[in-house]
């Protein structure tokens, strides 16, 4: 039997925040409040909102 990782709450936040979702839908999805998960992982919300920037950029120089 495989055992399944659990992907630690600031990767996911970071992930989350790659994906183009506000910091309500994160704080809703894993179970914050949103002011607690600004304040806790501000870092990784900043982290994920570049990542996602830097993908639409490269993404519209491709199509351009």
């Amino acid at each position: 039997m495989r055992v399944k990782k659990e992907i630690p709450i600031e990767k996911q936040v970071e992930k989350l925040a790659s994906y183009g979702l506000t910091n309500k839908e994160i704080s809703e999805a894993l179970g914050y409040d949103d002011s607690t998960l600004k304040r806790k992982f501000e870092n990784f919300l900043i982290k994920g909102k570049a990542n996602l920037k830097q993908r639409l950029k490269r993404k519209q120089i491709e199509v351009a």
